[in-house]
């Protein structure tokens, strides 16, 4: 087949509107996905459905990282599609290595600080998250309970005993509970 200026390579073109649509196909699945059905209607528990006021904050801080995860994808994938697309091999490239240039200090010092920056900002809002729901007072009358799960049941043991002699039944109620 010969090359003539104005005839497109009808292959390349049918390989490029494949990968366009595919990479389409995927996002519109993953939106799909993500729409799919409240959380109501499922009995898995979700992130975007939160009932309690750590769930709450726990919420804020996934979409606070999920943020900035996306937006690193963004760059990292739009980096690397450019480049991709840059340095391609084309018709008439001698089949050689090309030019080997070495490393900036500047840019590696620049992501290098940027890195350490977006750790540094992701552990601070984790922490203060952390410390949040760790450090929140006991209502007055709270009980301590602790909650062992099993394969097949839970065990509940009460570790203050304000009912009276010990081996008196008590029943819990479990009060705003959901699966």
């Amino acid at each position: 087949m010969s090359h003539m200026p104005n005839n497109p390579n009808w292959k390349s073109v049918a390989g490029r509107a494949t990968g366009v649509l595919v990479l389409l196909a995927g996002v519109l699945l993953a939106a799909g996905l993500c729409l799919a059905g409240s959380p109501k209607a499922n009995s898995i528990p979700s992130i975007f459905d939160p009932h309690s006021t750590p769930a709450e904050s726990i919420r804020h801080l996934s979409f606070f990282v999920l943020t900035i995860t996306g937006l690193i994808f963004a760059v990292v994938f739009s980096l690397l599609a450019f480049a991709i697309i840059k340095f391609r091999r084309r018709p008439g490239d001698r089949g050689g290595e090309p030019a080997q240039v070495y490393g900036s200090t500047q840019i590696e010092l620049a992501w290098t600080v940027i890195l350490v920056l977006t750790v540094m900002v992701l552990f601070l809002a984790t922490a203060r998250v952390i410390h949040g729901i760790q450090d929140v007072p006991r209502p007055a009358g709270a009980l301590e309970v602790t909650a062992i799960g099993h394969q097949f049941w839970w065990e509940f043991a009460l570790l203050v005993s304000d009912f009276g002699s010990i081996g008196t039944a008590v029943n819990l109620i479990a009060t705003n509970f959901s699966l």
